[in-house]
């Protein structure tokens, strides 16, 4: 696959609680800032422990368009920054099902936490309200540079 006509800048996936997915192409800089984050994810952002990859679920991989998906060059995970409402569950906003099985994926891939022999993985806990995940080089390093 090639990455014509990805967004220089990266992506910002955004998913709902009830599993719907959107997707935002960034500027080239890569830029995002504090308060779209924050007004994406409805609160205070935190970031989930370990959640540093984003695999390609069949689920997530329905939802991307094609340009999201080149990204992945035949890999099945790409590097990532993930968001959600650092208040979220004391607001009582709903589970996030989808980014919750996305984050398993990640914990289990760096060792956080063992999938069982039949490859379940039990979590102890749960992503609430909408989950944002930044995804593409420039929007990673811009990132980490802040």
């Amino acid at each position: 696959m090639s990455n014509q006509g990805a967004a220089p800048g990266g992506y910002v996936i955004v998913i709902a609680e009830s599993g719907g997915v959107t997707v935002e192409a960034l500027p080239e800089d890569g830029s995002l800032g504090l308060e779209k984050l924050q007004q994406l994810v409805g609160g205070y952002i935190q970031a989930p422990p370990g959640f540093d990859r984003l695999f390609a679920s069949a689920d997530l991989v329905a939802a991307l368009p094609r340009d999201v998906l080149a990204l992945f060059d035949g890999q099945a995970s790409i590097p990532c920054s993930a968001y959600c409402d650092e208040e979220g569950k004391m607001n009582r906003r709903e589970a996030n099902m989808l980014a919750t099985q996305l984050w398993a994926y990640a914990l289990v891939d760096n060792g956080m936490v063992k999938a069982a022999p039949d490859g379940e993985v039990w979590m102890s806990d749960v992503l609430v309200g909408p989950v944002v995940i930044v995804v593409g080089e420039i929007a990673l390093r811009k990132e980490r540079e802040a």
